[in-house]
C-alpha cells in the first residue's frame, strides 16, 4: 500500500462484480470527492470474483493513486461488504470512516462523503444514514428517499415504513446505501442473500438509534432502480422471502 492510502482517514468503498457498465460513472464521482481532491481520502474497490471486463472499462481511472484495487473469494455481497469493512480495519490504520457507494450508483455531489462523514464527527456517532435520490435509466426521478429522523427514530412509525416497502410494495425504502461506518466499530451485514444492507440498517435503528447520526441534506447519493444487482434480486424468490423476514422480525424487536 502507498504512503497516500495508508494516511488516508476516509475510505469511499466499492464492491465490484460484473458492473462493467456502470462501475466507471460510479468511480468518477468518487474521485471527485473534494475529500479525495484534497489528499483525505481513497477509494477502495473490492472484486469478488467478476468474470466480465470491469478494468478495461474503468481504464486509466484505475492507475490514479487515490485507488487501491483488492480481490476476494466472497460470494455474497454481504459477505464483500464485510471483507471489505476488514480490510480497513486490518489495513489503513489512519481511516476513521468508511462510506459505502454501489457500483451502479453515483454520490450527489462533491461534497456528499465530507458532508456526512462531518455529521459523524460532530456527534461522534458510530454510523451516518444520508438520503438519496433515484434514478430509473439514467434519469432522476420526481420523488426522492429522504432519510427522515422523524420517522427512522420513532419505533412505531419505523416499523410502519418497513412493513409499506417489504410487504405492501411502497416505492420508498430504508435508505440503506447511504450508509457512512465508523472503523472499528465492529459494525458488519448479516449473512444473507438478500435485503442485508435493509438488515443492517433496520437493526441499527432499532437496537442502537442512539449511536447513529441522520443527516436528510444534502443527498448523499442517487440509486440507480435499473441496477443489475438489483434486478437479479427482485427476480429470484429470496429478494421477496427477505423482505417477508425483515418485516416480522421488525414486529417482535
Amino acid at each position: 500500500l502507498s504512503a497516500s492510502a495508508l494516511s488516508a482517514e476516509v475510505v469511499i468503498g466499492i464492491t465490484v462484480r460484473n458492473q462493467a457498465r456502470r462501475l466507471p460513472t460510479a468511480l468518477k464521482s468518487a474521485l471527485s470527492q473534494n475529500v479525495v481532491e484534497n489528499d483525505q481520502a481513497i477509494v477502495v474497490l473490492l472484486d469478488d470474483q467478476s468474470t466480465d471486463n470491469w478494468r478495461e472499462s474503468c481504464g486509466k481511472l484505475l492507475e490514479h493513486p487515490r485507488v487501491v484495487v483488492i480481490e476476494g473469494l466472497c460470494g455474497s455481497a454481504s459477505r464483500a461488504r464485510n471483507a471489505l469493512l476488514d480490510f480497513v480495519d486490518q489495513q489503513l490504520p489512519n481511516a476513521r470512516w468508511v462510506a459505502r457507494l454501489d457500483a451502479d450508483d453515483t454520490l450527489a455531489s462533491n461534497a456528499s462523503v465530507a458532508a456526512l462523514c462531518s455529521k459523524g464527527d460532530e456527534f461522534a456517532g458510530q454510523y451516518v444514514l444520508g438520503s438519496n435520490h433515484l434514478k430509473l435509466h439514467g434519469e432522476l426521478l420526481e420523488h426522492s428517499n429522504v432519510a427522515n429522523p422523524a420517522v427512522l427514530l420513532d419505533r412505531q412509525q419505523l416499523l410502519q415504513f418497513i412493513e409499506a416497502f417489504c410487504l405492501h410494495g411502497a416505492p420508498l425504502e430504508l435508505p440503506s446505501c447511504n450508509l457512512v461506518l465508523r472503523c472499528h466499530s465492529g459494525i458488519r451485514y448479516p449473512d444473507v442473500r438478500s435485503a442485508e444492507d435493509h438488515w443492517l440498517v433496520a437493526s441499527l435503528l432499532f437496537f442502537h438509534p442512539d449511536k447513529g447520526v441522520i443527516v436528510p441534506f444534502p443527498f448523499y447519493a442517487a440509486y440507480s432502480l435499473g441496477g443489475s444487482t438489483t434486478q437479479d434480486n427482485r427476480r429470484s424468490s429470496q429478494w421477496a422471502l427477505q423482505r417477508e423476514h425483515l418485516a416480522g422480525a421488525v414486529r417482535c424487536w
